[in-house]
């Protein structure tokens, strides 16, 4: 897997400037960049928990359990209303919400609309441009200590130590 990453991430770095001419040239205002709200294994455990049987009173279980969902925590740091209700509608149908940025807007959608705007200075477009552009060789053993913290593990280890541990 790390060879991998490292191949893919010298290979974008080598060639930035194509890589760009491409994303500018052939990504639409409309192509969709999926966003998370929270963590789709928040999503995943609250579904679990409408599902679990429950024999006395099933709505008065469901109002708990999205009066927690609406306490937990999320992403981004001030998440509107009309996202919540979105999320929680989606999963009223047990579903998990989806959520997209178009890569030339500075908004969050849902299949009900534009449901937030977003503080930010570039488009998702714009912003994929810049990193990739910044890429640098020289950061590829930060990125992969990201990448290891991300995963929760170290990929250094060997296959098999990972599938012992």
């Amino acid at each position: 897997m790390i060879d991998g990453y490292s191949t893919a991430y010298r290979w974008f770095a080598a060639n930035a400037d194509e890589v760009c001419d491409i994303i500018q040239a052939r990504v639409t205002d409309d192509f969709r960049v999926r966003f998370l709200a929270r963590e789709t294994s928040h999503y995943a455990s609250v579904l679990h928990m409408l599902n679990l049987p429950n024999i006395d009173n099933y709505p008065l279980w469901v109002d708990g359990v999205f009066d927690r969902f609406r306490a937990s925590g999320h992403l981004p740091e001030s998440m509107s209303p009309t996202l919540i209700e979105a999320e929680l509608l989606d999963l009223k149908s047990r579903d998990i919400p989806y959520f997209w940025i178009n890569a030339g807007e500075k908004a969050i959608h849902h299949r009900t609309g534009v449901i937030q705007p977003l503080e930010m200075k570039l488009t998702i477009r714009e912003q994929a441009i810049q990193d990739i552009r910044n890429l640098r060789e020289q950061d590829l053993d930060a990125q992969i200590r990201i990448l290891e913290a991300f995963l929760d593990i170290d990929l250094a280890q060997s296959q098999g130590e990972m599938t012992s541990a």
